[in-house]
Parts: C-alpha cells; structure tokens; sequence
C-alpha cells in the first residue's frame, strides 16, 4: 500500500523511472527525505524476494528430485545432498554476478519466465491431469463440472500462444540489442 501512494503522490508521472524503487533515490520529494521511509520502501521487494526464496529453493530442489529419480530406486546420496542443491542455487547466484543492469535481468525473466509460468505449465499440468484423470476414472465416468475448453484444441492454442508470444519478446530484445528497439 505504501508503494502504490508514494507512486501517486509523490511522483510525477514523467519523473517516474521503469525500475520503480529506484525512484526513491532520485527524489526530492519531502516525504522521502526521511532515511528510514527512503531505505525501507526502497529495499520492500529485496525483503519479500529474501524470505520466499528458501521456499522457493526447497521447492524448485524438491521439483527436481521428483522429476529426476525413479520411484523404486531412491536417489543417490551425492546427488540428493549436493546435485539438487547446486541446481537450485547456481543459476540465480550465477545472474547475480553476471548482470549489472536490473532492468535489463527484469526484462528477460519476466518475459520469458513469465511465458512459461503463465501458459506453458498451467496447460501442461491441465493436459496430463485430464489424460491421468481418464486413465484413473475411465471414459464412463462423466463430471457435471467440466469446463467448456475441455477440448484438447484450447491447451494446444494456448501453447501456441505461448510461442507466438516468446517469437515477439525474443525479437523485440534483439531489435533493442541491436538498437532498433
């Protein structure tokens, strides 16, 4: 709440800079010159992306462990302790030292992660769900409840949706690479 009024109040909308917390460092704004106030809604996302990401690693490292062991045969222990781990923390600690510009990093995994957390994986997990509830139930089972885009056309849609949306980004970021853009 706090940022969304010090966006309406104490900026002007031509003042404003794409990397929102950045503002509170270019400011003169009277409000903002109170350090605490200045620091606190400057560094809000770095204490809510701070304490979601354990969760976040426990879960992307407990994910992989799923998707990579057989259900009979557990995991080595090599792997199990060390394998999953490193998995989880070396691409966001490696991004952390390779990238200076945060507009830049904001950019690329919004876009792109943003396709594949939006689109790709919700039709994936709707279209292997309705595949194992058919397998689970049979085809006599009917649910009074199921959607109207049952059809296996609206997950394909959506996945071509999704494509067509990473064509556009991809080539929206090499225009503005090669500064076209």
């Amino acid at each position: 709440m706090a940022l969304c009024l010090t966006a309406i109040f104490c900026f002007s909308e031509d003042a404003l800079l794409s990397v929102y917390t950045l503002n509170f460092f270019t400011s003169t704004n009277p409000v903002l010159n109170h350090v605490v106030i200045k620091y606190f809604l400057a560094l809000f996302p770095v204490f809510t992306l701070s304490t979601s990401f354990p969760i976040i690693g426990i879960t992307l490292r407990n994910n992989l462990r799923t998707l990579l062991s057989r259900e009979n045969r557990p995991c080595p222990t090599a792997l199990d302790r060390f394998g999953f781990p490193c998995l989880t923390l070396i691409p966001p600690i490696t991004l952390a030292y390779i990238t200076q510009d945060v507009k830049e990093l904001v950019g690329y995994t919004g876009s792109y992660a943003g396709v594949c957390i939006q689109y790709v994986i919700p039709a994936c997990l709707v279209y292997y769900c309705r595949k194992e509830t058919k397998n689970y139930f049979g085809t006599r089972c009917t649910n009074r409840h199921a959607s109207p885009f049952r059809n296996v056309f609206w997950v394909i849609l959506v996945q071509l949706w999704a494509f067509t949306c990473l064509v556009f980004v991809s080539s929206d970021h090499i225009l503005e690479a090669l500064g076209k853009g």
